[in-house]
Formats: structure tokens, C-alpha cells, sequence
């Protein structure tokens, strides 16, 4: 498909495109030469980590909150597939902002989705980001088994219940009215380019902080004896590409490498990275959830046999490119005159 005029070119509109999962996607997208790509962002939100695609990118202004605004630009751009990443995307924050959440996830997914029904459009095929937390007390039922798509959604915080509503709304879309929706159900991925929101990338900003002087050599964690299957991004992005353009609607599928690791040791490995010995690891109240999954693991039989994929995420690695992102981020906060502009840190949105 490289080197096809754009009016050839599948149209590709990505809500959520300056998130970590939406560069990314964006980022391979590109890389291809196939697609003629279009990402959704907010006013405030940086495009830092575009800036090695931005020239390739056509950037469109807005909110997903916004239904007349996205009725707009949907009916103008009439895209090929829309990969709905835009969310508010943390499990943490939901419970201090359930209404904010159920807002952006599940009025937000209602207003990608009515421009499509409105215009009786059913060529559209929309890849819906969705969440392994929909599983929420479900797990239980596993005992660390992976769980797999049929596994029922019992989710237990608001953000997992604003994902698994979200899901139900796409697949109401497809059954009332014909839109082509495939749910991407993804367990933890991890990158850079997210926000200090996950555990990991906390993990790693206070290490990088405690290297340059600014805080006393303490690690503060919440529970640690949790265990999560997580994915590099870098080693998804092709397949959640795949899976908009090869999944079945409106079929639900695991993005999950098929093993977990603890926070423990995601902690062992940040801090036996660290400059700095003999950094104190406290438990922070703050950071404890009313509720939370002692296991997360995702059954990926079901991607791995449409695309053919491996999962091959190297933990060490990936958590050793993330505290080096940080360290990048730190120096720029030290130093405002080496912090590339327009940086903030923002949701997927």
C-alpha cells in the first residue's frame, strides 16, 4: 500500500492521538506510508510525543465531551477507522472523579459514535479502546488463571465501570444500527510518554527525582503484592492495527502478553536501576484503593490466532527506557530553558 495518492489511502481518525497508546498507534501508522492519518486533541494537551510524526499528522482541535463538536468533525472527515483512544484512563483518579470519568469515557464514546449513526454510515470500523479493570471481581473467579473474553464484566472502581459501559454501549450501536465496532479489552501497557499516573511510571519519576536532589531517598508505594500482565507499547501498536482492520465485530479481544509480574518486583527492577543505593520503599495510604485486583491476566488466544502475534515485552527493558524518560523530564523541570515547549502532562484524551 506505500506510496498510494491520499485519495486512495484508508482515512484514519485517532481520538486520544498525544496519549502514550495514541503516539504510538499514530507513530506506526506513519511509519507504513498507507494511511492518511488525522488525531483528535484538546487545546491544553502537548504534542510532544508526536514530534517525531507531527509533519505526517493532520491535527484537528476538540473534545470528546463535545457532541456537537465531534458531530462535526466526524460528518467532515468521514474517516475510514477511528481508533477511539480518548479517555480518561486511570483507575487511581476515578475515584476521585467518578462523574468526570463516566462523563468522558461513556458520553464521550456515545459522541464518537452518534455522527456515524446519524449519517447512516455502517463503513466506518471503529476500534474502541477498552479495559482489562472491566473484569474487576470477575478475577476472583480465576484464582491467576487468565481470563478470557467470555469471562463475565463485574468491574469493581468507576473507571472500570465506565469502560465496561462503554464496550456495551459500541456493541448496542452495532446490533440497533450496523456500526462495525471491535473492543480492544487492554490490560496494562506501559511505555513513555505516560503520564505519572501508572504505577510504574510514579515508580520511576520519584527515583529520577531522587537522583537530581529533589526528595529525600524514599520510595512511596501503595500495594505491592498485586501482579499485572503488561505490555510495551511498542510491541502492541502493530497488532492493536491489526486488530481494527481483522477482528470481528463487534467481538471483544484481550491485548495481553499472557504473564503478570508484581509491583514488587517492578519496584525491585526500577530501584536496582537507580543511581542513587539504598532508597527506603514506605507505603503510602494515599495511593491505596478502596478496591483492587490481586491478579490481572488476560487470556490472548484469541489476538494472538487473528494476528499471528508473540508477545515478546522485556520488563527490564521497558521499565529502564521509562526511567530514562524521566530523568529526560526531570532535567527539563530543572532546567525550563531545555523543556521542550508545549510539555504538560494530560490524559489519553
Amino acid at each position: 500500500m506505500c506510496g498510494l495518492s491520499e485519495a486512495t489511502r484508508p482515512k484514519v481518525l485517532i481520538t486520544g492521538v498525544t496519549g502514550m497508546i495514541g503516539s504510538h498507534i499514530a507513530e506506526y501508522l506513519t511509519s507504513t506510508g498507507a494511511y492518511e492519518v488525522h488525531g483528535l486533541l484538546r487545546w491544553r494537551s502537548s504534542t510532544r510525543n508526536l514530534r517525531r510524526v507531527a509533519d505526517n499528522i493532520t491535527m484537528h482541535y476538540g473534545d470528546i465531551t463535545d457532541a456537537g463538536a465531534m458531530q462535526r468533525l466526524i460528518t467532515k472527515l468521514h474517516p475510514d477507522y477511528i481508533y477511539h483512544l480518548a479517555a480518561q484512563a486511570y483507575n487511581g483518579p476515578s475515584w476521585d472523579s467518578p462523574q468526570y470519568t463516566l462523563e468522558a469515557n461513556i458520553q464521550g464514546t456515545l459522541n464518537i459514535l452518534e455522527p456515524l449513526r446519524s449519517n447512516g454510515w455502517k463503513d466506518v470500523r471503529v476500534l474502541l479502546a477498552a479495559s482489562s479493570a472491566g473484569y474487576g471481581k470477575t478475577t476472583e473467579e480465576y484464582k491467576g488463571q487468565p481470563v478470557p473474553e467470555t469471562a463475565k464484566l463485574q468491574p469493581i472502581s468507576p473507571y472500570g465501570v465506565s469502560k465496561a459501559a462503554g464496550e456495551l454501549l459500541a456493541q448496542q450501536y452495532y446490533y440497533s444500527y450496523g456500526i462495525p465496532v471491535i473492543i480492544a479489552r487492554l490490560f496494562v501497557h506501559i511505555g513513555t510518554g505516560h503520564t505519572e499516573n501508572q504505577a510504574i511510571q510514579t515508580f520511576c519519576l520519584q527515583v529520577a527525582e531522587i537522583e537530581a536532589g529533589l526528595r529525600p531517598p524514599v520510595l512511596r508505594v501503595g500495594r505491592l503484592d498485586t501482579r499485572r500482565d503488561m505490555t510495551d507499547i511498542r510491541d502492541s501498536a502493530p497488532v492493536i492495527v491489526k486488530l481494527a482492520e481483522k477482528g470481528k465485530v463487534p467481538e471483544a479481544y484481550n491485548v495481553a502478553s499472557g504473564r503478570t509480574i508484581s509491583m514488587q518486583d517492578l519496584v525491585d527492577i526500577v530501584l536496582s536501576n537507580s543511581r542513587v543505593k539504598h532508597i527506603k520503599v514506605e507505603r503510602d495510604p494515599a495511593r491505596m484503593r478502596a478496591a483492587d485486583e490481586e491478579v490481572l491476566l488476560g487470556d490472548n488466544t484469541k489476538i494472538r490466532e487473528l494476528t499471528g502475534w508473540v508477545p515478546k515485552t522485556d520488563m527490564s527493558s521497558s521499565v529502564v527506557s521509562i526511567l530514562n524518560y524521566w530523568r529526560g523530564e526531570v532535567r527539563g523541570r530543572r532546567n525550563p530553558a531545555r523543556r521542550p515547549r508545549g510539555h504538560a502532562n494530560d490524559d489519553e484524551q
